[in-house]
């Protein structure tokens, strides 16, 4: 019917960026079981750091199952793009970012980046690297088939003629 089955809660109040008032954006939810997992982009309105990617996995109302915990931080510029996917005992992260030195203008180029976490939030393989020339850190797909992973984005550094790139991971 649409009706709420529980009262709002507050997730992101514990990151980086909480502590100066940043700015808290793009999250995105998967259900694990009776749980879900969220994931968003912090940005500290100071230039401070960390800012980057927090993951937290909440209980059906909202009660926070560890705090919040950084994914990764970005290694240049704002993060721009999340996705998350549930294999049944991990969760995948894919992140865009703008690369380290690139000037998101004109160049769209970013990092696609994939981090699985494990049930408590703890890293359980290394960051992987997708691609270090996608377009646009905003437009990709992370998709779980139920035994690989698949990877959808934008790939070139002219966005007026990047091809659409797909790859699976195991």
């Amino acid at each position: 019917t649409g009706r709420a089955l529980g009262d709002s809660v507050r997730i992101s109040d514990e990151g980086a960026a909480a502590t100066d008032g940043g700015v808290h954006y793009g999250p995105r939810i998967v259900g694990a079981g009776d749980d879900f997992f969220i994931v968003w982009s912090e940005m500290s309105r100071d230039g401070g750091e960390p800012h980057g990617a927090w993951l937290t996995r909440v209980g059906a109302d909202g009660t926070r199952r560890f705090a919040p915990v950084l994914v990764a931080p970005y290694s240049g510029g704002d993060g721009a793009g999340l996705e998350l996917a549930w294999t049944g005992t991990e969760v995948a992260v894919l992140r865009g970012e703008p690369l380290e030195g690139w000037d998101p203008r004109p160049h769209y180029t970013t990092g696609l980046r994939l981090q699985r976490m494990g049930w408590s939030g703890e890293a359980v393989a290394p960051m992987q690297v997708i691609s270090d020339t996608a377009s646009y850190s905003t437009q990709f797909q992370l998709l779980w088939t139920g035994v690989e992973f698949a990877v959808v984005w934008n790939e070139g550094e002219d966005v007026r003629s990047s091809a659409v790139t797909f790859t699976r991971l195991d």
